[in-house]
């Protein structure tokens, strides 16, 4: 029952105010399921990639997906997360060295 009101909770506010719904899913998880924090991150971005699979795939049989813009935005993630792979000192969960975000924004910015 507490899932249930914490996942209507996140629902609403997101409608409401206009936001994705995953930074407030993810402590929801946490605090209604005692879900520890990698677990709660890794069930969010199932369920973000498969929304998102879904939605892409309806839009793109719709004939409503720009391909050559949609291209360039995967291969500047793809890009950008082999990056971070090599630049990551410990696949076991340490964060990216610093000044990895800040070249992360100016890429972003440069393409704008």
């Amino acid at each position: 029952m507490v899932l249930l009101g914490a996942g209507l909770g996140v629902g609403m506010v997101s409608g409401c105010f206009g936001i994705g719904g995953g930074f407030l899913i993810v402590p929801a998880l946490v605090l209604a399921t005692g879900m520890p924090m990698p677990q709660a991150v890794g069930t969010s971005l199932v369920a973000v990639t498969a929304f998102g699979l879904t939605t892409t795939g309806s839009y793109a049989a719709a004939g409503l997906v720009a391909w050559g813009m949609a291209g360039i935005f995967i291969a500047g993630g793809v890009a950008r997360a082999a990056d971070a792979g090599v630049r990551s000192p410990d696949p076991g969960g340490r964060p990216l060295r610093a000044g990895a975000q800040p070249r992360a924004g100016r890429l972003r910015a440069i393409r704008w």
